[in-house]
């Protein structure tokens, strides 16, 4: 029953980031002589099987049922929660970074498989870490980088272990290490360490005595980060104010001796206690001066470090935008901005906010020229001209260029426009004319997409001129029809045969048989009309 002369606090919280879906898990549990605490990160999509939860229940259930602190024996719990992993990947690979803690409150052992990760903290100051199983790891291992350069490293989640690995899988299982009064476990998933610094998670545990307000603090510096995209993150804090004491009772048989040796004893610890009280406190004036320059020291490799990050990011920005690759760009300004805040550099801070402002303006143009809103391109494109203009690393050339493209592709729209609009008014050679303006002005800037459409217009606009003329020409012959009918009411038949002439040719242009028979019908009556009337005139004829 060690649980009953221990005190453990444990808090934790679970969020999804700015993503759809949380993959990651958390769970722990304390047993009377136990206690575990479990982190799981999943590293695959499938929305059907919650990679994290599965591994961590099975190592959950397999602990339930025979706690302990072997080695040995946590080792097959992580083998068998691997199995299943392997069993369940049917239509996809399961993959999970996980990290199990395991204490018999007096002791602590860890496993890990990928890059969730351990923090230990003892006295409010930074212990160690677990080391993660992944290459960014293996390059620090080999001094390739520094400390302070693997949580933003890119090979940061290259993992070359985890549960559900096809092959080779093989756990790191730390030693038993003993736990102090006050000791603070912290466990994270990359989502929450890879956005932040080693020194700031230690300064947030520093005077805190509730795990609460540790999660709430270090979630708070997370956000103010302000990133376009959080993944998945997981936080965990387990304050260890008291641990089961080790040291084993004497036996009552000793009880006398003890006695007897306590009279002659106590006096001389009397005597060493007041020495050693004497030199603790020397030791805590020390410990203080020393704590002081230790902050003072850490403080200024932060400066250091935040100095080192934002020349590098400026940097490698100024390349990415000589480059063409704006966005990535983009994200080498931020951070360059908020390393260049971290030190107080005002100068550089404004530098950076200016680039990263040109920089969204040309991703804004971009966006807005292949969307076809050409006006909204331009006029971003022309902003970022302006502003750019003391900054080198932008290629003036080629915004002038992206303006100029902007420009005349609003203008093959605009003589566009126009022509449909004198096309819908009917009037057939304007629109033409425009049309013909706005294709050889799409020619000459290759906007190959409005060129394949003025030709299709021109050709529309020839249609309808065509329809248009057939229409006013049939028109024009039904006219002459009507005109001939009422001649023939009138009974002036010369005339409306000539009138019906007329017609009958109008339509023959036009090539309508019906209406050409309807007419010689019409030319046919009107002529025995017209004969009758001389017959009638001159009956002796």
């Amino acid at each position: 029953m060690r649980k009953q002369s221990c005190e453990f606090q444990t808090d934790f919280l679970t969020e999804a980031g700015t993503l759809n879906v949380n993959h990651d898990y958390f769970a722990f549990v304390e047993l009377d002589d136990f206690a575990c605490w479990v982190i799981a990160d999943g590293l695959d999509s499938d929305e059907e099987n919650e990679s994290a939860e599965m591994a961590a229940h099975h190592i959950f259930e397999a602990f339930m049922e025979k706690p302990t602190i072997s080695r040995g024996r946590l080792k097959n719990y992580f083998m068998a929660a691997h199995r299943v992993l392997k069993e369940a990947s049917r239509n996809v690979r399961l993959k999970v970074s996980l990290t199990m803690v395991v204490t018999d409150y007096s002791k602590i052992v860890w496993l890990v498989a990928g890059n969730s990760r351990l923090y230990h903290f003892r006295k409010g100051i930074f212990n160690f870490r677990s080391k993660d199983q992944s290459i960014a790891q293996m390059l620090l291992n080999s001094r390739k980088i520094t400390e302070a350069q693997i949580n933003s490293h890119e090979e940061r989640n290259n993992l070359i272990n985890y549960i559900g690995k096809l092959n080779m899988f093989k756990p790191y299982i730390s030693r038993k290490y003993d736990l102090n009064d006050g000791d603070v476990m912290l466990l994270c998933t990359a989502g929450f360490w890879e956005n932040m610094f080693d020194y700031e998670i230690n300064n947030a545990v520093h005077n805190l005595n509730e795990p609460i307000e540790l999660i709430d603090n270090l979630e708070e510096m997370l956000l103010e980060r302000q990133n376009e995209v959080v993944n998945n993150y997981t936080i965990a804090a387990v304050f260890a104010k008291k641990v089961f004491p080790e040291n084993k009772l004497f036996n009552t048989n000793f009880q006398e001796t003890i006695k007897k040796i306590a009279v002659v004893v106590i006096p001389m610890l009397l005597i060493g206690l007041i020495g050693m009280f004497v030199n603790r406190k020397i030791n805590e004036v020390k410990q203080r001066e020393l704590a002081k320059i230790q902050a003072i020291q850490k403080k200024k490799m932060a400066k250091l470090m935040a100095k080192k990050n934002e020349e590098k990011s400026e940097k490698k920005g100024d390349q990415l935008v000589a480059e063409g690759e704006f966005p990535a760009a983009l994200n080498e300004y931020k951070v360059a901005r908020e390393a260049a805040e971290l030190i107080k550099d005002t100068v550089k801070v404004e530098a950076n906010k200016q680039k990263y402002e040109i920089t969204k303006m040309i991703i804004d143009a971009d966006g807005y020229f292949n969307s076809k809103a050409y006006e909204r391109a331009m006029n971003s494109y022309l902003d970022a001209k302006v502003k750019a203009a003391n900054f080198p690393e932008y290629d003036k050339k080629e915004l002038l260029k992206k303006l100029a493209k902007s420009r005349d592709y609003l203008k093959v729209i605009e003589i566009s426009r126009e022509g449909e609009n004198a096309l819908n008014r009917k009037e057939f050679e304007t629109a033409r004319a425009c049309f013909r303006e706005a294709l050889r002005l799409a020619k000459s800037v290759y906007f190959e997409e409005m060129k394949a459409e003025l030709e299709s217009r021109l050709s529309d606009a020839d249609t309808k001129k065509d329809e248009q003329e057939k229409e006013d020409k049939l028109f024009h012959g039904k006219l002459l029809e009507s005109r001939g009918d009422e001649l023939c009411q009138q009974k002036r038949f010369d005339e409306a045969i000539s009138s019906y002439n007329k017609a009958k040719r109008v339509y023959e242009e036009l090539k309508i048989s019906d209406s050409i028979l309807n007419v010689n019908g019409k030319i046919k009556n009107a002529q025995e009309e017209k004969d009758k009337k001389i017959l009638w005139i001159f009956p002796n004829n």
